[in-house]
């Protein structure tokens, strides 16, 4: 085990549990549009009018080809070939039934997942020597997430739980570590960040923070800028601060096997086979997620706040339900949770089966203490959704962080 990840000897007080509608405003389709979003790209050769390349053509049309074969089970069952879900649900059990000719088609689908995942992202970072600042796109929302918490946050940050695949979080947080910003935002008050994502395939890597002012380092005036060390490399000042960011259902930058360059991995990159396990699945059969699953029961059993954003806590994810049941049954200390949501603010069925969802996960005594409806921050101010998170986040930032 690293140094960096030894140095973590407590767990944070806050958990942030991140959903599917945590990355939409980044262009990720969620579940209900995903297929659909799927099959545009293949038909019209093109997503977000740049054209499809020879090998992301196939990659769709294999999928494509997949979901026609599945659509001869509607005369027989109850079946929606139009939700992922129903669709990896099949697949999986193909996979006990046909063994290696079912394994390779759930990977060939899980491949056209990633791809369409990637294709619709808006967030993207040239990578670590670039000026983000002139390269980066589409991060100016979520880099907005990482100042703001490092604004409010000075030495422990909250442990980030998220259930999506995507590099939403990674690209942002390099766009937000490096490049040239105005005064207001100070930079972060650390000389090194660790990240840590639990899986054993990455070791845990640390950023070092420059001051290009205090430092005579040319980053551009009043900004900020960062170079990466080797994964061992840990502050001895004090001033580090560990950031975990446990992706339970895997991620497009998880190599299936271990990272052995001698270079910072590179976290804004999708890995060759990345390791991505549908939400239907039993998660602990996969060791390499194990330890990720591990550490995620183990902030939650000691946190004092959590915060939910953009998941809907879908009733065919009874995992991870359970998961929930089991992370939170012992812990005693837990003060609040909090849901951010723009459904439960509607006065509708779905809101109401989505209120029941959540309450259904916790015992009578602890419902009162679930906020479905988070104050607003500012006049006119978002409801429910990923910019009243960030208002809050920024504005109240007691409210959701537990000090």
């Amino acid at each position: 085990m690293s140094n960096i990840a030894n140095s973590i000897n407590k767990n944070p007080n806050t958990v942030f549990i991140f959903g599917a509608g945590f990355s939409k405003d980044a262009g990720i389709p969620l579940l209900s549009e995903f297929i659909d979003r799927m099959l545009d790209y293949e038909f019209t050769g093109k997503a977000n009018s740049k054209e499809l390349t020879v090998e992301e053509s196939k990659i769709l049309e294999a999928a494509k080809k997949i979901i026609h074969t599945l659509d001869g089970y509607h005369g027989r069952v109850r079946f929606d070939s139009r939700n992922i879900e129903d669709i990896l649900s099949m697949l999986v059990f193909d996979v006990l039934a046909k063994r290696g000719h079912g394994t390779r088609i759930l990977n060939q689908f899980n491949k056209a997942i990633a791809k369409t995942i990637e294709l619709a992202c808006a967030i993207q970072h040239p990578g670590y020597e670039k000026n983000t600042s002139d390269h980066a796109r589409g991060s100016k929302n979520y880099a907005q997430f990482w100042r703001n918490l490092f604004m409010c946050c000075k030495s422990e940050l909250p442990a980030i739980v998220t259930l999506n695949y995507d590099l939403v979080l990674e690209r942002s947080l390099l766009y937000a570590l490096q490049g040239t910003y105005n005064a207001e935002y100070g930079g972060p008050q650390m000389e090194y960040l660790n990240l840590d994502y639990n899986f054993p395939n990455i070791e845990p890597i640390s950023f070092e923070i420059k001051n290009p002012i205090k430092d005579n380092n040319n980053y551009g005036r009043n900004g900020w800028g960062y170079r990466t060390f080797q994964s061992s490399r840990v502050s001895k000042s004090g001033l580090e601060t560990q950031l975990e960011i446990l992706k339970l259902h895997g991620s497009l930058n998880f190599p299936m096997s271990k990272n052995k360059s001698e270079d910072p991995y590179p976290i804004v990159e999708l890995a060759d086979r990345p390791l991505i396990v549908p939400p239907v699945f039993n998660k602990q059969t996969d060791k390499l997620l194990s330890p990720v699953w591990k550490r995620a029961m183990e902030v939650l059993r000691s946190a004092k706040r959590i915060v939910f954003v953009g998941y809907s806590m879908p009733k065919t994810d009874m995992y991870m339900q359970y998961f929930l049941k089991a992370a939170l049954g012992p812990n005693k200390d837990l003060k609040d949770i909090i849901v951010f949501n723009p459904q439960l603010l509607e006065n509708s069925t779905e809101a109401a089966e989505l209120r029941k969802r959540y309450t259904s996960c916790f015992a009578e005594q602890l419902e009162k203490y679930i906020n479905f409806s988070p104050p607003i921050a500012t006049p006119h101010g978002s409801n429910g959704n990923l910019s009243h998170f960030l208002e809050l986040l920024k504005k109240r930032p007691s409210f959701l962080i537990y000090n």
